[in-house]
């Protein structure tokens, strides 16, 4: 578990506020403060626990005092639990990975947009879209579409032993490792496979090359990337037309290849996209786990080359000390460059669906 400092706000009056400082890198590990260690198998009964233990101490926080100049400043702590993967999400809302963590359908379902949610409840939205995971799970999705294009019926359950399928799928990651550079679903030495945050970001921004490699719709994919651009971005979205264009994007995929259903994540981001981005107390892209993903890479190398080894326990006490150290304030702020407007690196399109400062 970690905590990353994202915006600090001063009252000046009742009703007047004033951003002082503002973390313009949410997502890198500098400000990446560990809380806790936990050397045990992870399990959704033992993430239960720990949340609710965090929420229970976020409830007792008290204000800090500071005497400056004569004055009394006082500094109020609000915390949001956010940096969560689909897993934990799944294992605080006691559903499966099918099915989707807020209204719970499933299947051929998730393509149905309808729900008796009450969308006024900012708790159950405070979650956030996990954005890192968003880009990762929506091209996995767009692929799985692309295998089965050339199909006589397209359909979304295809057994393994599909040569048909399994051919198309070959062609397709070779012909985008060759003109893109991008190893698609390649299994990795340390586990896992190459389908990592840096290969869908340029999987999406590159939709043009996609859409003649895969056949896929060139407006669809488009489409998408604005969508996943403005979820990962830092400025304010404009709830209203945003959602006008989830709703547009979802009616045009259904209409495309409704016979393969939406998947839970892509469903959450065209059905419930809308009612997120409003309750988001900040830019719903400054709450990205892509900080505490890229820690767990950081415990790995700090567990092999930069701690002791006769002891457990002065193993993971090394780890942790690391881990304090490497995100420092002091030491990270002052070396840092202030990074460009995220409006200047923002598409045209997706400059439409944000609020301009």
């Amino acid at each position: 578990m970690a905590l990353v400092p994202l915006q600090l706000i001063g009252r000046i009056s009742e009703h007047e506020r004033d951003i002082f400082w503002k973390n313009d890198l949410p997502s890198s590990v500098s400000l990446c403060r560990p809380i806790k260690l936990i050397f045990l198998k992870e399990s959704a009964q033992l993430t239960r626990n720990e949340v609710e233990k965090v929420r229970d101490q976020i409830k007792n926080l008290r204000p800090t005092e500071i005497l400056q100049d004569g004055r009394t400043i006082t500094v109020y702590s609000s915390l949001i639990l956010s940096m969560m993967d689909t897993k934990v999400v799944n294992d605080l809302t006691e559903t499966n990975s099918q099915s989707c963590s807020f209204c719970g359908k499933s299947g051929k379902n998730l393509n149905d947009a309808t729900n008796d949610l009450n969308e006024t409840n900012a708790e159950k939205f405070s979650r956030g879209f996990s954005p890192l995971h968003c880009y990762i799970r929506t091209m996995e999705l767009f692929l799985k579409v692309a295998y089965r294009l050339e199909m006589e019926k397209p359909t979304w359950r295809v057994a393994k032993s599909n040569e048909a399928v399994r051919q198309r799928e070959a062609t397709i990651r070779a012909e985008i490792k060759r003109r893109l550079g991008l190893r698609i679903s390649e299994p990795l030495p340390s586990g896992g496979n190459s389908n990592d945050g840096n290969t869908s970001r340029k999987f999406f921004k590159e939709w043009r090359t996609i859409c003649e490699i895969t056949g896929l719709n060139e407006d669809l994919l488009e489409r998408m990337y604005i969508i996943l651009v403005i979820i990962n971005c830092k400025s304010d979205i404009n709830v209203e037309v945003f959602q006008n264009y989830l709703e547009t994007t979802r009616k045009l995929y259904i209409s495309l290849y409704g016979w393969y259903p939406l998947s839970p994540t892509l469903h959450k981001i065209l059905v419930h996209g809308g009612a997120i981005a409003k309750h988001s107390t900040v830019p719903v892209g400054m709450l990205s786990e892509e900080a505490l993903e890229t820690r767990n890479k950081s415990i790995r190398k700090f567990r092999e080359f930069h701690s002791r080894k006769f002891s457990r326990t002065a193993n993971i006490e090394d780890v942790f000390q690391r881990l304090l150290l490497t995100s420092d304030p002091v030491i990270s702020l002052m070396n840092r460059k202030n990074s460009d407007s995220p409006l200047n690196s923002l598409p045209a399109k997706a400059q439409e669906l944000v609020i301009l400062n």
